[in-house]
């Protein structure tokens, strides 16, 4: 079956302190996992390489941050996908 390219799933959400993001890659190609925070700042760059094309799942801890709603980016040739996590201590 085809691999559809996106954000599939963050699990679990809202977390404590760890959570499981799920990612598709139909390319090969140069991408980027990326988190920040509500006000638009970069927390952490999760991944940022050459994806290999398939569904793929990368833990995020925020066990050093604050509590509050994090945006997860995605990007690959122009091409981004957002989605909200919420971390609660």
């Amino acid at each position: 079956a085809p691999v559809k390219y996106g954000l599939h799933s963050i699990y679990p959400n809202p977390f404590n302190s760890t959570t499981t993001i799920s990612v598709g890659f139909d390319q090969s190609v140069h991408s980027t996992i990326t988190v920040f925070d509500i006000n638009g700042r970069k927390v952490e760059s999760i991944f940022e390489g050459i994806a290999e094309i398939g569904y793929h799942n990368y833990s995020w801890r925020g066990d050093q941050l604050p509590s509050g709603i994090y945006l997860v980016r995605l990007e690959s040739m122009n091409r981004v996908r957002m989605a909200k996590v919420a971390l609660m201590k």
